[in-house]
């Protein structure tokens, strides 16, 4: 009976310690910090567009240099920023 009970306990200390080691693992895996820093900036990038958009200020397109506009609100709720060639085109939710 003690043999069989010293063998329980190290069968459930190893599983333990596999438990713990597959936890660390898998947390160092799941690392969301760059994603995060990245959506954040691209975030307020396009925050401070529209800022100087609907204030009126001209603004650039990065990719085509063409002057980004603001499309008026259509049928389904939404207004745009965007440039002529369509390669910027920020989608606004419009609550009137």
């Amino acid at each position: 009976m003690y043999r069989l009970l010293t063998l329980v306990y190290a069968i459930s200390y190893f599983w333990l310690i596999s438990l713990v080691i597959l936890r660390e693992s898998v947390m160092a895996k799941l690392d969301f910090s760059g994603v995060n820093k990245s959506t954040s900036q691209s975030f307020h990038k396009q925050k401070d567009i529209i800022k100087k958009v609907l204030s009126g200020k001209s603004v650039v397109c990065e990719n085509c240099a063409q002057t980004l506009s603001l499309v008026p609100k259509n049928a389904a709720g939404h207004a745009y920023v965007n440039c002529i060639k369509g390669c910027t085109n920020i989608e606004l939710e419009v609550d009137i």
